[in-house]
């Protein structure tokens, strides 16, 4: 039997719209956890090819990045947060005259940009191109039987899929732009704080429509 076949295409049209029970907000969080889970090791995967073929294609960048991370005792990037000296080392050059400082700081950007980008383009592709093929749902909603519909109970836009998916999309880009603009981790901790309301707001209301659902004009419902 062909795998595709146990994923239902999409909610029976003869159904109403009223008939269709909105899912609770545990079985939402539980296929959205599942489903993280998915995204986040397919980009470890990702992650790893990719940071292996530019160790592989630049060998003299990663050696001075790797030198001068042991040579300033910086093991990791979250060590570059806590160094009392220079909270920035890596990425501060600006009062360096060591052109190494300036090679480690470009392969670090280039690392996290790769890092960050591959989550971006996991995320939407994951979360709202799978719901618009065949499968209609992400991995975790299939698991937990539900489905994301439009108002009408239809099978929701690619336009109405990234508008639900737009606070971790805006995250994921503030992410890329923090490598440059430490600046921005302000707007990742705002977003963080939109969607910790949106799941509250589909907590507290009757219908279960969380905020992103509400931008999209859309919601989720068991199937």
């Amino acid at each position: 039997m062909n795998a595709f076949n146990s994923f239902p295409a999409s909610i029976d049209p003869e159904t109403s719209v009223q008939n269709l029970g909105a899912a609770s907000i545990f079985s939402r969080l539980l296929a959205r956890i599942i489903d993280f889970f998915i995204v986040y090791l397919v980009v470890f995967s990702l992650g790893i090819l990719l940071l292996s073929f530019l160790a592989i294609s630049q060998p003299e960048k990663t050696k001075i990045y790797q030198d001068y991370l042991r040579h300033n005792n910086l093991t990791s990037w979250e060590s570059l947060q806590q160094n009392p000296a220079s909270p920035n080392l890596i990425l501060d050059c600006s009062n360096s005259n060591d052109q190494s400082c300036f090679v480690a700081r470009e392969y670090l950007y280039n690392q996290m940009l790769i890092l960050f980008a591959s989550l971006l383009v996991v995320h939407i592709f994951y979360f709202c191109v799978l719901t618009k093929s065949r499968l209609s749902k992400t991995i975790g909603k299939h698991l937990l039987s539900i489905q994301v519909v439009d108002q009408t109970g239809k099978d929701p836009s690619l336009i109405q899929l990234l508008t639900r998916e737009i606070f971790f999309i805006l995250w994921y880009i503030s992410m890329i732009f923090s490598i440059f603009w430490l600046q921005l981790t302000i707007v990742e901790n705002l977003l963080t704080f939109l969607i910790l309301i949106s799941v509250a707001k589909g907590s507290l209301s009757k219908d279960k429509i969380t905020l992103h659902d509400q931008l999209a004009c859309t919601k989720v419902v068991k199937i």
